[in-house]
């Protein structure tokens, strides 16, 4: 995954959760259920680019420790192979004393099998790679055929140089071996640029996931701590907005609730109306109200009791009174 297409997922999700957030009523349990998912969610996608950048990177990097440099050390093997044997023919056309041009040809045959060697290296690198681009094969394939036209040349001047016919072998040597050992050398050269600019794209593409990574991942963080912070302002102003208040508070007036005391009164101004706090201040509010109906209540029961009283005794001394005159 792209790490725009991260941004754009992760942006999306981002704004969804504070939506729902903002516009729903969720339960304490469920916020804290979304708030961890989604930090969870933010940690597994910064350890999942990082992996990906980590092996994005690693994978470049034995592109160019396994295919790209032993590619262009072949490369440059048989283009040094080709100029040391055309060095090597001609102090053979130059030297007269056998004793020194018997080493030069022993050179010739050392670079003939190093040729051979790294040829045939390069060209089961480039069959088994798949990623062996056109031109490569292409490059590979006319190497071969200069070298096919080039041995004749060679070889002539060698014979000619071994028998000491220097004139001839030096007219051999500037008019057919010379174009043909250019033109080898050329194709050699060009060979050896294209592994060089396949080594230098596969740097640049290592760097690139590198960089990607590293900006990715560091745009990540920056969101997860936006997010992180964003949640936890949610969560404190969710929950402060069904209590009302710091939970100590709401604590201290269920206290006093419960050991009797109802004269005091809490400001709710400024709460919910459906928060602890304030539901705690509605119920002493209807406490002390129920308190206060019940004491009017006994006080006109009270009330009545002493006229029962004060009547029976109004009664009872008059019946007192007429059973005397009687």
């Amino acid at each position: 995954m792209k790490s725009n297409e991260h941004f754009q997922w992760l942006t999306m999700y981002y704004t969804y959760s504070i939506v729902k957030y903002g516009a729903c009523e969720m339960q304490l349990k469920h916020r804290l259920v979304v708030s961890l998912g989604l930090l969870s969610l933010l940690s597994l996608l910064i350890g999942g680019v990082g992996i990906s950048g980590v092996r994005t990177l690693n994978r470049n990097l034995d592109d160019i420790a396994d295919i790209n440099n032993p590619e262009m050390l072949f490369a440059s093997a048989l283009q040094n192979s080709i100029q040391d044997r055309m060095i090597a023919i001609r102090n053979v056309i130059l030297l007269t004393d056998p004793q020194m041009v018997a080493p030069e040809v022993e050179r010739i045959k050392r670079q003939e099998t190093l040729y051979r060697d790294s040829y045939s290296g390069l060209g089961k690198m480039f069959d088994a790679e798949a990623g062996t681009t056109d031109e490569e094969k292409r490059l590979f394939a006319k190497l071969g055929e200069l070298e096919a036209a080039a041995q004749p040349a060679f070889a002539a001047v060698l014979d000619a140089g071994l028998k000491n016919e220097r004139e001839l072998a030096t007219r051999l040597a500037i008019d057919r071996l010379r174009p043909a050992q250019r033109a080898w050398i050329d194709a050699a050269q060009a060979l050896k640029d294209k592994e060089i600019k396949l080594n230098e794209e596969a740097s640049a593409a290592a760097k690139s996931a590198a960089d990607k990574a590293y900006t990715t991942i560091l745009l990540l963080v920056v969101v997860a701590l936006v997010v992180s912070v964003t949640v936890s302002v949610l969560l404190t102003r969710g929950v402060m907005r069904q209590l009302g208040g710091d939970p100590a508070e709401a604590q201290a007036i269920a206290g006093e609730i419960a050991a009797g005391n109802l004269a005091f009164a809490v400001d709710t101004s400024q709460m919910a109306n459906d928060s602890l706090i304030a539901s705690l201040e509605q119920m002493r509010v209807s406490l002390n109200r129920m308190v206060a109906e019940i004491k009017g209540s006994a006080d006109t029961i009270a009330h009545a009791a002493a006229e029962i009283a004060d009547g029976n005794s109004d009664l009872s001394r008059r019946t007192e009174e007429q059973a005397s005159s009687l």
